[in-house]
Formats: structure tokens, C-alpha cells, sequence
């Protein structure tokens, strides 16, 4: 029993172990408010769009050759009112994303979609309709994520 015990003892204290020198490890993203023109050395075109009935958060994380010294990790957000809102970036290739939505004290039936358009056509979209009231401490959102945006 001593033995099972010390051993799953053992292991949590070497998950949290393994879990801190990987937080150590990973780059922290670099965090930004609004976006720019051009992401990084930039290349082709992306937009973002952000459609909702309430208020929110229009957020992007970006990142590019996760297995090379090249290794590059950013943030962009803009707040957004209630509408459609497009955000268009120069983009370059192997740049993966994951484009959020984000609605700010949402009631039952708000609705938000996001998308991500690159030359004009849609890679991807994800639309959301709040059916009950959130929880403490939940949010509300449309999320994409794109392995490499600029990929046929």
C-alpha cells in the first residue's frame, strides 16, 4: 500500500516537474493590441472577419516554423462593436492561425461567426449561437485554427 502510494506521489511530482520545464521551454507569445499591415516579412493577403450582434473581441494568435530556429509566436487583438468587421494582413507562408470572436456579455440567442479569407476565399469559418445563459466564468466565442493559412 506504502508503495502506491509513494508511487503515485512520484508521478505527480514528476508531471508538474515536466510541466514547468516545458512552460520554461515554449516561447511566450509576444502580445499585441490591433493589427498590422504586414505580419512579419508579410506576403499574401488574409482577412479576418469577425460578424456578431454584440459587442467583442476580434483575436488572433499567429505562428510560423514551429520546428526551426525560425520559431515565431504573436498575438494581435482589436475590440470590435456589435457588426462586421474585416481585418487584412500580409501573411507569409508556413504561418499557421487560430482566429477567435469573442462576445463580451453575451445574452441567450447572440450569435458570432468568424472566418478567414485569404485572396478572397474562405479557408474557414465557424459560427455560434448562444442557446442558454453562460456560467460564471465562461465565455462565448467562433473560433478557427488554420495549420498553414496559406496552403491550396
Amino acid at each position: 500500500m506504502l508503495k502506491k502510494l509513494l508511487g503515485a506521489v512520484g508521478g505527480i511530482v514528476l508531471s508538474i516537474i515536466l510541466w514547468e520545464v516545458r512552460d520554461w521551454a515554449s516561447p511566450t507569445p509576444e502580445a499585441k493590441a490591433g493589427f498590422p499591415a504586414k505580419l512579419w516579412e508579410g506576403g499574401r493577403a488574409v482577412t479576418l472577419v469577425c460578424d456578431g450582434d454584440h459587442p467583442g473581441r476580434l483575436h488572433a494568435s499567429f505562428e510560423r516554423a514551429q520546428d526551426s530556429e525560425e520559431h515565431r509566436l504573436v498575438e494581435h487583438w482589436v475590440d470590435v462593436p456589435a457588426g462586421v468587421h474585416r481585418v487584412t494582413l500580409e501573411v507569409p507562408s508556413g504561418t499557421s492561425a487560430t482566429v477567435e470572436c469573442q462576445v463580451e456579455a453575451p445574452r441567450v440567442g447572440a450569435r458570432t461567426k468568424v472566418a478567414v479569407e485569404v485572396e478572397g476565399t474562405e479557408r474557414a469559418v465557424d459560427e455560434q449561437t448562444l442557446a442558454q445563459p453562460l456560467e460564471p466564468g465562461h465565455a462565448f466565442f467562433a473560433q478557427v485554427e488554420v495549420e498553414d493559412l496559406l496552403a491550396q
